[in-house]
């Protein structure tokens, strides 16, 4: 029914969209202990990695992209470093989080 899609390719829905979000909102309404050397909430990361996980089993649920196909332990080390990165970053992390997110999941594919 659904074209399959690789998940790389969703790399900047998965940083930006959904963890990139749920870090903002859940660090700005709940958050109260903050990173060391940091602005960014402890809270707000956590929600961005548990809000990333999700989606991406959410696509495995449905079959919208085969679970068979990737490797786990890649796929939850890229969200991870991803989540990271944009607690430790003062770049532009709307650019660098897909980039960064993107090679994880290109490299855990394994087909």
């Amino acid at each position: 029914m659904f074209k399959e899609r690789p998940l790389a390719q969703l790399s900047g829905i998965i940083s930006v969209g959904i963890g990139d979000s749920a870090a903002s909102i859940v660090g700005s309404k709940i958050g109260k202990r903050k990173w060391p050397g940091s602005k960014r909430t402890l809270e707000g990361s956590l929600a961005a990695l548990i809000a990333q996980f999700a989606f991406v089993s959410c696509l495995w649920y449905f079959n919208i992209i085969p679970y068979s196909r990737y490797n786990l332990i890649f796929v939850s080390l890229g969200l991870l470093f991803t989540t990271q990165l944009e607690a430790f970053s003062y770049d532009i992390d709307n650019l660098t989080l897909p980039i960064s997110l993107f090679p994880f999941l290109y490299a855990c594919k394994t087909y």
